[in-house]
């Protein structure tokens, strides 16, 4: 993956879509996964709210199940289509550039052709593969909770 990144502008987004997916897991993992993280799971601690990076990582919302608390996912990169759809924030391809695609916020009609098809790319990707590895996830380490189409609705 480290190697990745540094080519990751080398290649179109197409070209870098596998990379993404084992990024996703490889991301929302390392922490589940994390020593600490399951001391604090195992711990006796009480949470009234849980606030997460929405960024690949659906299945830390298993975060807010195992505690019986609502879980915030915010975005410290801003508008994006991983987020928009979480919080109803319209953001049509044709007119708001993505910005995991990079194009100005003056876009020409080619651009504005390919941001919308990068964003439905995007989405097709992320209902199609990444909440299913992602649901995985959340089962693996949560296996109690809820399918994650009724965790993040």
């Amino acid at each position: 993956i480290r190697k990745d990144i540094l080519d990751i502008n080398k290649r179109n987004f197409i070209q870098n879509i596998p990379y993404f997916a084992k990024m996703c897991r490889l991301y929302a993992e390392s922490t589940l996964n994390h020593t600490n993280f399951q001391k604090l799971l195992m711990s006796e601690a009480t949470f009234d709210l849980i606030i997460i990076e929405a960024m690949f990582n659906e299945a830390h919302t298993g975060i807010g199940y195992h505690y019986s608390a609502p879980v915030i996912m915010l975005s410290t990169i801003g508008s994006n289509w991983m987020v928009n759809k979480y919080v109803a924030n319209p953001a049509p391809g044709s007119m708001v550039p993505d910005a995991f695609l990079g194009f100005p916020s003056r876009m020409s009609f080619v651009q504005r052709l390919l941001n919308t098809v990068g964003t439905w790319a995007m989405d097709l990707f992320h209902q199609f593969y990444q909440l299913r590895v992602q649901n995985d996830l959340l089962h693996e380490y949560f296996p109690e909770a809820p399918h994650l189409h009724d965790v993040i609705r």
